[in-house]
């Protein structure tokens, strides 16, 4: 509010999201808050008849995800999630090569999200909630329990009851990208994954280090994708966890790679190569 009164412009704010639910002159909402209220609030926006846009991902569980769509439906309202890369025109015309034949039958999409993901610390009690926070609000479904960690804010992506870890956060982009690429519709038959958080000991639970397989049965080629939060080696570690130390796959490390019978294709973050 203080950025926009700065520019000589004036918003409303509440302190409570469900106060905007209330009024008529309020067509539609973008929930961009942590993942567990995805869902909920979601739902909430549908039964006062509003649209929706929701960041990624759509919810914080599948469960969750399924009563957005009937909620969706039964209200009929818009309901929209963004992970932005199917709007891009170079993702498009890539893909659309990819189905019409451009290197032959695929044979398995790989996503990566190798991004450094240094440490959010431990510490050895409860927190201060930040001044102007309603922690009980904040908390909302999740279970309400002592802040456990020096940041309040982002960090709740590397803790479970908030967040999913990378394979949900930056992850959701690239795997979009490998089952459009595959032409996977709905989820799959059979998921499988092992990882864990590595590398040091810190206030997060979510893995750091996760490898998962996608199976949509039928024989039809797989989806692999893989987390790796930790530089190649310690001397990276030791020069401020640098990007450019990450690991790559044929010069990827966030993006997917698609195999096919007469060669590969890769699209990273950027989109642009």
């Amino acid at each position: 509010m203080k950025k926009f009164e700065e520019r000589g412009e004036t918003v409303d704010g509440v302190r409570d999201f469900r106060e905007l639910l209330e009024r008529d002159d309020i067509d539609a909402v973008s929930i961009a808050t942590p993942n567990h209220w995805h869902a909920l609030q979601a739902v909430w926006a549908c039964q006062a008849g509003k649209d929706v846009y929701c960041e990624k991902p759509v919810s914080h569980g599948f469960w969750e995800g399924a009563q957005i769509v009937k909620a969706a439906r039964k209200y009929d309202r818009i309901v929209q999630t963004g992970t932005q890369s199917r709007s891009a025109s170079a993702c498009r015309n890539a893909i659309a090569w990819l189905h019409g034949g451009g290197l032959g039958e695929v044979k398995v999409a790989r996503g990566f999200c190798y991004k450094p993901r240094m440490s959010i610390g431990k510490v050895d009690g409860a927190q201060p909630v930040p001044d102007g926070v309603d922690y009980d609000l904040w908390t909302g479904p999740a279970p309400l329990v002592p802040l456990a960690r020096t940041r309040l804010h982002y960090d709740w992506h590397w803790v479970h009851a908030t967040g999913n870890g990378d394979i949900g956060n930056q992850g959701i982009h690239q795997m979009d990208l490998a089952r459009w690429a595959l032409g996977a519709g709905g989820l799959p038959s059979t998921s499988w994954s092992v990882g864990g958080r590595v590398g040091y000991d810190d206030d997060g639970d979510t893995p750091n280090t996760q490898v998962v397989v996608h199976d949509w049965g039928g024989g039809r080629p797989r989806l692999v994708f893989e987390v790796r939060g930790l530089p190649r080696d310690s001397a990276a570690q030791a020069d401020g966890w640098g990007g450019g130390e990450m690991d790559d796959y044929k010069g990827t490390k966030i993006g997917i790679v698609v195999e096919a019978e007469q060669g590969w294709l890769r699209i990273t973050s950027d989109y642009g190569r």
